[in-house]
């Protein structure tokens, strides 16, 4: 039996609340070499996804996302008094994926994702913690992303009760029940610890985002930037954020978007790693470059600004890049941003970033680039039956 059957169409509005701000172009950095534990990853799940309706009943697409990741950690001294798990705390194997080697999330440093063929995820852990007794903020990111990996997972499962309601599911009713788990996972751990996080759930062609704190996402359509999460921060250098106190932040806090996404879409899912060191514009031209002429903006990528109802734009008929999937590499536009943004983070000659430009505004004195765990999650948007992920 045909399991789309099962399903009534969703009738849902795709709404965008979001501005996008432009940080003055820093000039550009060459690539250096990379730290010897770097982490890098291609993985490539396949799942048969369901479709949904929109709101004026347009003829529904059923897209599926083919990525790949690619995190450098930042260089820490080992930690005093710090409780972890083994398990959780061991480096990246890059010769396996998730699904043989069991684990749903994976770690690069005090960051920690997941990817899937229709969800992605990252959570940023809080290096405030590092100084405290029994505390660990990646062992809280890890388990985080784990258990928002497996929440998605049960909407696939015929056994479970979640099974019916798959085309409703939400990125913040999946943060809710993965919050509410690391948090039982973290007391019989004793341990304490806080991240950022920030998911994406792809049904049919609706992108739903959920983010609370200053990692980031960001759609690439035809080489132009058309949409890029804010930055939550109480103050600078303050993120919003989860955790196990109870002055933290709660997960109705959290951004909350709908995007009508086409084929051909780049998704960039990232820590603040990236967004600290690299400018928007950098971001675009390095993704430029990688791309195939074909693909590419005839005059200079742009920032584009969505206001109101997204789906309301309809400047082009066409979805996006036709060539055959295997013409974009999203490992290697992870790699490449990655490597530029850890460039720029360790660069003593640095005269502009992002994060310092934060920082003047602020009034402090800062130079150069930050230091930190750089994450970076790729996905293209793709026909389901021309995924190379499917099954």
């Amino acid at each position: 039996m045909n399991n789309l059957s099962l399903f009534p169409n969703l009738r849902a509005p795709y709404l965008l609340k979001n501005k996008l701000s432009i940080l003055p172009k820093n000039k550009p950095h060459n690539v250096g070499k990379l730290p010897q534990n770097k982490t890098s990853l291609v993985l490539h799940p396949n799942k048969d996804y369901r479709q949904i309706s929109s709101q004026i009943q347009l003829k529904t697409k059923n897209y599926a996302l083919y990525y790949g990741s690619y995190g450098i950690p930042k260089q820490r001294r080992p930690k005093k008094n710090q409780k972890v798990d083994e398990y959780l705390n061991s480096p990246v194997d890059i010769m396996k994926s998730p699904y043989d080697s069991g684990k749903l999330s994976y770690k690069v440093g005090e960051d920690a994702f997941f990817n899937r063929g229709d969800a992605l995820g990252l959570a940023d852990g809080i290096g405030g913690w590092a100084n405290k007794e029994n505390s660990d903020s990646s062992y809280f990111s890890r388990r985080l992303m784990h258990n928002a990996h497996y929440e998605i997972s049960r909407y696939e499962d015929i056994e479970d009760d979640l099974f019916t309601r798959y085309n409703q599911a939400t990125p913040v009713e999946i943060m809710r029940e993965a919050y509410k788990n690391t948090l039982a996972d973290m007391k019989a751990k004793e341990l304490k610890g806080s991240s950022t996080i920030c998911l994406a759930l792809l049904r049919g062609e609706e992108l739903r985002v959920a983010n609370l704190g200053d990692s980031g996402l960001t759609i690439i359509r035809n080489g132009d930037m058309i949409f890029r999460t804010e930055e939550q921060q109480h103050s600078f250098n303050y993120p919003y954020q989860l955790g196990t106190e109870k002055l933290t932040d709660c997960v109705t806090d959290a951004q909350v978007f709908r995007i009508r996404v086409k084929k051909g879409d780049l998704i960039v899912l990232a820590s603040d790693g990236l967004y600290d060191n690299l400018f928007d514009e950098d971001i675009l031209d390095i993704i430029s470059d990688l791309l195939p002429k074909k693909m590419r903006p005839i005059n200079r990528p742009s920032m584009i600004r969505y206001n109101g109802n997204i789906q309301d734009d309809d400047t082009s008929n066409n979805e996006g890049p036709q060539l055959p999937q295997s013409y974009v590499d999203p490992y290697m536009i992870s790699k490449a941003l990655a490597s530029k943004a850890y460039e720029v983070s360790v660069d003593p000659e640095c005269t502009q970033s992002p994060f310092q430009s934060h920082a003047v505004h602020e009034g402090l004195y800062y130079h150069g680039g930050k230091s930190d765990d750089i994450t970076i999650v790729s996905a293209i948007v793709t026909d389901l039956e021309d995924s190379p992920n499917r099954r």
